[in-house]
């Protein structure tokens, strides 16, 4: 090979390199953008390797991503339950997909992670991602929340209606019944003006407790 081949392949190797490392640039700040990362066990050497996405969620630098440090960032009550699925990843080929609490190194800050790992029993090596999803969670806690004060403002609603529909019913039910009893006392002539003034009374009754029965019937429908 001459020194133009040479030069040549020294050029495209150069190339090729700059291509990897914008590649890799560009993962890290999809990484941490998207609050993820990834990460890589060797069960053989039990050496740990994370990406600068995951080193930062777990609040420590590439280089402190060790194996022994990291087995203590999730809070103690989640321990057994990533052993459990490690193990069951491992020797049962059990999907591993959990949902635990850290404490990160640097700050302290409890956040929520997801973490989803796969095995390649051949090299002996676990892999996965991890994503800090504290804002999707407080996110969809806020929004059940919101969910239960409108379902309970609903049923309240719902329930003043209908007790005010009965509170209204009642006493419109005694003056009318003792409005009839007054009519057939007074009106002994049918065609006389007092008569109609009772018939027009019975009239608005009859369209008030028609819309009584509606607000009570969409009460009721509202409540089950």
């Amino acid at each position: 090979i001459g020194l133009h081949g040479i030069a040549r392949d020294v050029t495209e190797q150069k190339k090729a390199e700059a291509l990897l490392k914008k590649s890799y640039d560009r993962l890290n700040r999809a990484e941490i953008a998207s609050k993820s990362g990834n990460w890589e066990l060797n069960l053989n050497t039990k050496k740990i390797s994370a990406s600068k996405g995951a080193a930062l969620i777990y609040g420590v630098s590439r280089d402190e991503f060790d194996y022994e440090i990291i087995k203590k960032v999730p809070l103690p009550e989640y321990r057994n339950l990533l052993d459990n699925a490690l193990k069951n990843l491992i020797e049962n080929n059990i999907p591993y997909d959990v949902e635990f609490k850290i404490k990160k190194v640097d700050t302290g800050e409890i956040r929520d992670i997801h973490s989803v790992a796969f095995y390649d029993k051949n090299s002996q090596i676990v892999f996965g991602v991890i994503q800090d999803i504290t804002e999707k969670k407080k996110l969809i806690e806020e929004l059940i929340e919101a969910k239960e004060k409108a379902v309970t403002s609903e049923k309240m609603k719902t329930n003043f209606l209908a007790q005010m529909s009965h509170e209204i019913r009642t006493p419109i039910n005694i003056i009318m019944g003792n409005m009839q009893l007054i009519k057939e006392e007074l009106c002994k002539n049918p065609d006389s003006e007092i008569c109609e003034l009772f018939d027009g009374i019975e009239l608005a009754n009859k369209r008030i407790m028609r819309t009584i029965d509606l607000i009570l019937n969409v009460s009721e429908l509202q409540t089950k």
